[in-house]
């Protein structure tokens, strides 16, 4: 059903996020723009946000906001 319904992931929304941020780095491997790779921060961190302010059900996961500089930074080193 999961394939059917073209669906990646069932779950808690921060499980989710969290497996985002884990997987930032090679996400952003494929950017080619620091503008992009800024966006795509900007994007997961406000996704976060508004994942950790939305009433949950199920346990806290907690999700830390990622660092942009930070990323920026990690993402220049290997695209030279």
């Amino acid at each position: 059903m999961m394939r059917r319904e073209n669906l990646t992931f069932v779950g808690p929304p921060l499980l989710a996020l969290r497996k985002e941020v884990e997987d930032l780095p090679q996400r952003l491997a494929r950017e080619t723009t620091e503008s992009s790779v800024r966006l795509h921060v900007a994007d997961l961190n406000d996704r976060i946000v508004t994942a950790r302010n939305a009433p949950s059900d199920g346990p806290q996961i907690k999700v830390d906001t990622v660092d942009v500089e930070g990323v920026v930074r990690a993402w220049r080193a290997r695209a030279r």
